[in-house]
């Protein structure tokens, strides 16, 4: 018999992966502040039966990258980290796989693109790209040629309602997605405790083998902030992954990865 650590006791802002476990390395940000500046990507493409919907949802939700704050500033938690739980925990009932929080370093911002003085946090959400029907299956010729742009639309509506719910609370946010960034959402991705720098200059996730999306908030509103993963983070899907380590669900039930 296997016994399972109980997810009905694990912390919401937690999430489904046990990022919580994972090696941390703070000498990544030197790493990082070396790196070369970065220039905007473009979105993904989308063709098949469910491309048409796919793009124009994520345009629709492109829609909320910026807007304004509330005129007064709401009773806010003094402590960052319950200011940190309760912004993650939003982008977690939104359904986002990862969630991390980080300072924006001036080397962050893209070339060409003036910074937003006041924003001094970022929160990066990541969202895996969806796993595809097996080949054979009618339903997958609909939909394989819109996987990473599906990602895409729905990293920006998590994004859209997280930075909703910080403009309300009377704080600025602007959302930085791919095909409309001022911000290097790779760097801030691995400063942020998501991902891991290949030696390529890619990323790569410790828990998903596939594809991802990547959207970041930059904002005024200041949070505790997550450090870099260690290298041996690498490492992260063992046995005790499998098991589902801390109550986070086990590895054994994830779907298989979608393509990078």
């Amino acid at each position: 018999m296997l016994f399972h650590h109980a997810s009905k006791n694990r912390p919401f802002h937690l999430g489904t992966y046990p990022m919580e476990v994972l090696p941390r390395d703070e000498s990544v940000v030197a790493a990082e502040a070396a790196q070369p500046p970065a220039g905007p990507t473009e979105a993904a493409e989308a063709g098949g039966a469910l491309g048409p919907a796919v793009l124009h949802y994520r345009e629709l939700f492109a829609g909320f990258a910026e807007g304004g704050p509330a005129a007064e500033t709401a009773p806010v938690p003094a402590r960052l980290d319950r200011r940190a739980e309760d912004i993650k925990g939003c982008s977690y009932f939104m359904d986002a796989d990862q969630v991390g929080i980080c300072r924006i370093p001036e080397n962050a911002w893209l070339e060409g693109r003036r910074p937003l003085e006041a924003h001094s946090h970022a929160v990066v959400i990541l969202v895996a790209c969806p796993a595809l029907p097996d080949r054979g299956n009618l339903a997958r010729a609909w939909v394989e040629d819109a996987v990473a742009a599906t990602a895409e639309m729905r990293v920006l509506e998590i994004a859209g309602c997280t930075a909703g719910h910080i403009r309300q609370m009377g704080f600025e946010a602007r959302i930085h997605h791919a095909g409309d960034e001022g911000l290097d959402r790779k760097r801030l991705a691995v400063l942020a405790g998501l991902c891991l720098r290949a030696a390529d200059g890619g990323l790569g996730n410790p828990y998903i083998e596939g594809g991802f999306a990547l959207a970041v908030i930059s904002t005024d509103y200041e949070l505790e902030c997550d450090s870099p993963l260690a290298p041996g983070a690498a490492q992260a899907r063992n046995r005790a992954y499998r098991k589902g380590i801390a109550g986070a669900v086990s590895g054994r039930r994830r779907p298989p990865p979608a393509p990078p």
